[in-house]
């Protein structure tokens, strides 16, 4: 389980670099709304980069008793269990608010500018609310390694509430939800076919249905990393 673990999150690295790099240089995915896809591949791609380090540590090493509490390998277990809960809380994040965005788009019909409007709140959400999440249990000293996993994060035992409260309730909350809005979307856009099919590529119907394959595929990927971290 562990070299599977290794082996897909340097994989998943790769993959979010080529998807960071193609949409800063594809200049209809710098913008909006495509552009919000940008900082959930650069979320995923850091969180893979944390999750790959566990490999290359050996945090496999950290719960044996010749490590002394103040070793370099609990230093920096503590660093990842911070960079992957709070980097897989704005995964989930961003997946919910770019779900939101392309069904206020296609079901709501709502226009570019008023959606644009709410760039940055969406930015204090997504970046803002993990952070809250990932603060309370780093000052709880609770972050360090996860039995029988490859990374740390909350440690599992009797303070397994930390877990279940700032982590697996928002992450499970956000699936259900942006999975809800993310298949309406993807239903209204079949029905739309034809008068897509016959439009200019303008206007915002038109917009939507070349980033909602990339919020479908982010979908995908969410139902994955969520069996995962399950």
């Amino acid at each position: 389980l562990k070299t599977l673990t290794s082996i897909m999150s340097w994989t998943g690295a790769v993959l979010s670099a080529v998807v960071v790099a193609l949409n800063v240089l594809d200049p209809r995915k710098r913008r909006f709304p495509a552009r919000l896809t940008t900082n959930f591949a650069a979320a995923a791609l850091v969180f893979n980069l944390a999750i790959g380090i566990g490999a290359l540590v050996g945090y496999r090493q950290l719960p044996d008793p010749r490590h002394p509490p103040d070793s370099e390998y609990k230093t920096l277990c503590k660093i990842q269990g911070a960079l992957v809960h709070y980097l897989a809380n704005a995964m989930s994040a961003w997946w919910l608010c770019l779900s939101r965005i392309v069904y206020d788009i296609v079901v709501g019909g709502k226009e570019f500018a008023r959606l644009q409007r709410m760039e940055r709140s969406l930015h204090l959400f997504a970046w803002g609310f993990p952070l809250l999440l990932t603060i309370v249990p780093a000052a709880a000293g609770q972050l360090g390694p996860v039995d029988g996993a490859a990374w740390c994060q909350v440690k599992i035992d009797h303070y397994s509430a930390f877990l279940l409260f700032t982590f697996y309730f928002w992450m499970g909350s956000y699936l259900v939800v942006g999975a809800t809005w993310a298949a309406r979307t993807v239903a209204t856009l079949r029905q739309l076919r034809h008068d897509l099919a016959a439009g200019d590529g303008r206007g915002p119907r038109v917009y939507s249905y070349m980033i909602q394959r990339q919020v479908w595929s982010v979908t995908i990927f969410m139902l994955v990393f969520a069996v995962m971290f399950a």
